[in-house]
């Protein structure tokens, strides 16, 4: 076996611990999908399309022995609690953090401001000769 034959088979040992189906069905909700989307041939097919995504993401991203070691964890029942925590902790979390963003971005938009507005120099008297 050649070494990116077992990077990409390590990442797809990590990723057998993922709840793939339940990510497509998810995923499908939060896009709108007709109810039929839901279908279990449809949602399986989709899990098989985000299997192959976050394999070459994970070979791309992740060492072998780093898969390995994640593998390891997500095959544990304390990994395996974590996994199928952690949908529901990227949709509470991410709102989150897009708001924190987002009152981050505006607070800073107006120190700008402020900060630009007490360095400009007021605009020259014009002679009245």
């Amino acid at each position: 076996m050649s070494v990116l034959d077992l990077h990409h088979e390590t990442a797809r040992r990590y990723i057998d611990t993922f709840p793939l189906t339940d990510v497509a069905r998810v995923m499908l909700e939060r896009h709108g999908a007709p109810a039929w989307a839901a279908f279990p041939p449809f949602v399986n097919d989709l899990a098989r399309v985000l299997r192959g995504v976050l394999e070459a993401a994970l070979v791309e991203y992740l060492t072998i022995p780093q898969l390995a070691k994640l593998a390891q964890f997500y095959a544990t029942p304390e990994g395996a609690a974590v996994m199928r925590k952690l949908l529901a902790f990227n949709d509470a979390a991410t709102p989150a953090f897009e708001a924190a963003v987002s009152a981050w971005a505006r607070e800073l938009a107006t120190r700008i401001r402020a900060q630009s507005a007490a360095d400009v120099p007021a605009p020259p008297k014009e002679d009245p000769r």
